[in-house]
């Protein structure tokens, strides 16, 4: 390998280091527990925090230049051509209580979340007929070559 080419994978390699020091900076724990009204009153501790995320994905955005730089030096072009397959898979959702989830969860874990409600509360079981085409269970996605497949 080219000392071209391994240098760019180890500025590969230190953007995922920044990348993890970017998220331990965005834990709760970083900013700690504190009261709402502390949170609202503190107008620098909410552009604290937005400055951090923007960090986070300024470098994401180098990643996606170094992985091109690691690309051009090793000779691969992994640009899509625009007849490359897209796909839509959501969006991320961020709860300051349970975490981060994907859309698609959210909105299944609410549908079942319903089903249950009305079975048991108001005598209307839903559950079969639902089942049948919204399984329950916490899916798993991996990409791989265009296409979308479970990986349960």
């Amino acid at each position: 390998m080219s000392p071209n080419a391994e240098a760019a994978r180890h500025v590969v390699r230190e953007r995922f280091t920044s990348l993890n020091a970017a998220l331990g900076d965005l834990a709760s724990s970083a900013f700690g527990i504190r009261p709402y009204e502390q949170f609202r009153s503190d107008g620098l501790l909410e552009a604290r925090y937005q400055n951090r995320l923007m960090s986070a994905f300024l470098l994401i955005s180098h990643l996606r230049d170094d992985a091109r730089r690691l690309a051009k030096r090793i000779g691969v072009d992994p640009s899509p051509d625009p007849t490359s397959d897209a796909i839509v898979i959501g969006m991320v959702l961020v709860d300051a209580d349970h975490g981060v989830f994907h859309s698609h969860v959210i909105i299944e874990r609410a549908i079942h979340e319903w089903v249950n409600f009305l079975a048991s509360e108001l005598a209307l079981d839903l559950r079969q007929e639902v089942d049948a085409w919204l399984p329950e269970k916490d899916p798993d996605y991996v990409i791989t070559q265009g296409d979308l497949k479970p990986t349960v």
